[in-house]
Formats: C-alpha cells, structure tokens, sequence
C-alpha cells in the first residue's frame, strides 16, 4: 500500500470516527486522555507559573483539580478532548517510561 493511499484510508477512517454519535467507548476515552492531559498541564503550568518553592500539598491540589476538570471536560466533549489531549498524554507517557 503505498503512503498516499495509507493516508487516505487513514483520513475517512478519523472522518468516519468523529461524525459518527459519540458512544460510551468515546466518552470513557475522553475521560482518560482529558484526565490524564490536563494533570501533565495542569502540574507543569504550576511549577512554571507559580512561586518557587511551593508545599506538597499545593502541587498534589492543582493536580487533584487539573485532572478532575480534565475528566469532567473528557466526558462532556470526548472527541475533542482526545484530539487536542493526545499529545500530552504521549509526552506524560515518555516522562513516566524515562523515571
């Protein structure tokens, strides 16, 4: 199959997935990848915004209310959540395989 043609099928497959109706398969996955994208944001832009040093519990809150927000958001817009969270949930992830 040569690329163009992969990219093609790829492309009406993404366009098949977000016209359909959104399923409970849609709304669980945008729950995880808004929750799990918004805790990476939500952490960072703490530690890079905020005053330095700061308490464990200040950090644990933000990450509490990042990631409850984010599941919130996940499960009222899955499919925009997954496409605009998906990036930061691979970046979370090489984080977490490099510790």
């Amino acid at each position: 199959m040569s690329m163009s043609a992969w990219m093609y099928k790829l492309n009406q497959q993404f366009t098949g997935w977000w016209v359909r109706p959104t399923t409970r398969r849609d709304r669980a996955g945008g729950a995880v990848f808004g929750g799990l994208g918004s805790l990476l944001v939500g952490v960072v832009g703490r530690l890079t915004i905020g005053p330095l040093p700061l308490p464990v519990t200040t950090l644990v809150f933000c990450a509490v209310t990042s990631l409850s927000v984010g599941v919130l958001l996940g499960i009222a817009f899955p499919k925009y959540l997954i496409v605009l969270c998906y990036p930061f949930v691979l970046l979370l992830a090489a984080i977490l395989d490099g510790i």
